[in-house]
């Protein structure tokens, strides 16, 4: 493993298509019960191992798309990022969404145009989640919609109990232009982290973190879930070159997490495997013990023949050779 230092709890990780550049959410001090601290978006390239913060420069360029109402632009100095996803446009230009619980709780979606020799980004609008939520992860659907998962509801008093259990607190939603936000009608969709489709649309991937699981859901809604039990949290998931699936996640017991280390002052081991799409079987890729550089694994994107790993803990990005 090596690390590049200096980025404040990267959380996700999503490559720009047709390019070497990568956007990593900061996600600050936004965990319930810690300190708080700014957070920021930041573009990694993965040749150079350069990056630098974008997210000022990118809130101050707005080119306000009328799909997202008239939402204002988010106060710059809360603004905090987690979950990523990018919708591929053409010509170099494509869509980010970003959560951001910086002073709300909503997806800022922002214009990419990746046309010159280092991306620019602009803030398009954004989606505010009216409902007590604490979102998550968000993947881009047919439609100009997307999918949207939430961890837990901070006003239900037993949700840290819940969790800590393994029991599902969070919930899953699904915004279209025409309507807002709804909560997804498939009951059987379990997700409280990461969440992506299938390149068809054809299925729908929740992580369940507090649940161990990984699950499959019919994009239309229909038939039963299946399911693939793991020994460790997933958190984030995404797509890899070869068409399998990257989770990332870490080796904890829900109650340990919930307990003494709500406030985030612990460290965890992270594995990451790659998950058939079609079969469901898992291949374990990395497993990471916890030292003072990195730990808490939460996503993966591979470029070329380098994966980047992103973390929530800690200031450091790892990355490796990727395993055959």
């Amino acid at each position: 493993m090596h690390y590049l230092c200096g980025l404040h709890h990267p959380e996700d990780l999503v490559q720009i298509p047709g390019t070497p550049w990568i956007l990593v959410s900061g996600m600050g001090g936004s965990l319930p019960g810690s300190p708080p601290g700014g957070g920021d978006l930041y573009l990694l390239n993965s040749k150079s191992l350069r990056w630098h913060s974008i997210a000022q420069a990118a809130l101050k360029r707005v080119e306000h798309n009328k799909l997202y109402g008239d939402c204002p632009a988010p106060d710059a100095a809360q603004f905090v990022a987690h979950g990523l996803a990018i919708r591929k446009g053409e010509h170099g230009r494509h869509t980010l969404y970003a959560v951001n619980h910086g002073g709300r709780e909503s997806i800022e979606i922002f214009s990419i145009d990746a046309r010159g020799s280092e991306p620019q980004l602009s803030w398009a609008g954004c989606a505010e989640v009216k409902e007590s939520v604490w979102l998550n992860s968000v993947t881009p659907l047919a439609g100009d919609s997307f999918m949207v998962t939430s961890t837990f509801d901070p006003h239900d008093a037993h949700a840290r109990d819940k969790m800590g259990r393994g029991e599902y607190a969070g919930a899953v939603f699904k915004w279209r232009p025409d309507r807002g936000y709804a909560h997804y009608a498939n009951t059987a969709a379990t997700g409280d982290n990461g969440v992506t489709t299938s390149k068809d649309g054809r299925w729908l991937y929740f992580n369940w973190f507090f649940g161990h699981q990984v699950l499959r859901v019919a994009g239309d809604g229909s038939g039963a879930p299946s399911t693939v039990k793991l020994d460790f949290l997933p958190d984030n998931i995404g797509h890899a070159p070869d068409g399998s699936l990257l989770v990332t996640g870490q080796v904890v017991d829900p109650k340990v997490l919930m307990g003494d280390c709500s406030t985030g002052n612990c460290t965890h081991d992270t594995r990451l495997i790659r998950l058939d799409p079609v079969s469901l079987q898992v291949q374990v890729l990395a497993q990471l013990p916890a030292n003072d550089t990195y730990s808490d694994g939460t996503s993966a994107v591979q470029v070329g023949d380098t994966i980047f790993m992103g973390s929530y803990h800690g200031d450091a990005v790892a990355y490796m050779k990727a395993p055959h």
